[in-house]
């Protein structure tokens, strides 16, 4: 038993240092607030100076999801359009970090839906899974045939 307790707090450790060096490196930073049902919680997407290190959301007091559920972050522009940054559940730690998988370049603002996990999953023959990445440091695309 003690051997897992001191697992699980390496992890919050390592998790927390993490946060911390990202906060660190500067950058850019937005803060979200939780309204009406939801004060009390919150987060701040930042994204870092240093090249390589992905922007990610420090969430705080987020309540826990029922099953089926997840978190979804969005980035929103100054024309409204909304692109998705990441989903997520709550992980039941009071201090949690998503990483952002998309580029937040253009976006001026941030918002947090709670969607339903049926709907990012269709497993049906008409739907088609394609997924974007960013071309490699070589300038090649990531992607072959």
């Amino acid at each position: 038993m003690r051997h897992l307790l001191w697992v699980d707090a390496h992890d919050t450790r390592a998790s927390y240092e993490s946060i911390v060096e990202g906060i660190r490196q500067g950058g850019r930073w937005w803060y979200m607030a939780g309204k009406d049902d939801w004060t009390g919680s919150g987060g701040t997407l930042i994204a870092p100076r240093v090249e390589g290190r992905p922007p990610f959301v420090v969430f705080h007091d987020l309540r826990p999801l029922p099953q089926g559920q997840l978190y979804t972050i969005w980035l929103v522009s100054s024309d409204n359009t909304w692109v998705r940054g990441a989903n997520f559940r709550p992980d039941g730690k009071d201090v949690q970090a998503v990483d952002i998988n998309a580029a937040i370049a253009g976006f001026e603002r941030c918002a947090v839906t709670i969607e339903d996990s049926a709907e990012l999953g269709l497993q049906r023959k008409h739907v088609v899974k394609l997924e974007t990445r960013p071309k490699s440091s070589g300038g090649t695309s990531c992607c072959s045939s």
